[in-house]
């Protein structure tokens, strides 16, 4: 039974993407401060001057990060153009 499992092939290991995102403009944003959390948010989503990670309820410091911009989606309304067409 060893020998059928010595045959087999290994898959490679994810490896993240690190490339980075032609979008991403530099963001002030607040991380938090402990070693173990993760947690950071945009400043201005941010209602309080010093805020609280939501996660750990840690204390927060000022950062920067490279993420996209958010982009503004107008949709329009009314009409739906897709079913203007009679048959």
């Amino acid at each position: 039974m060893s020998e059928q499992f010595e045959h087999q092939t290994s898959l490679p290991e994810a490896v993240p993407d690190h490339t980075p995102d032609p979008d991403a403009i530099p963001t002030e944003v607040w991380e938090c401060e402990s070693t173990d959390c993760k947690g950071w948010m945009r400043k201005n989503y941010s209602l309080e001057t010093t805020p609280g990670c939501p996660l750990c309820d840690s204390p927060m410091k000022s950062g920067t990060r490279m993420i996209p911009q958010l982009k503004k989606v107008l949709r329009r309304r009314g009409i739906n153009f897709a079913r203007k067409i009679r048959h």
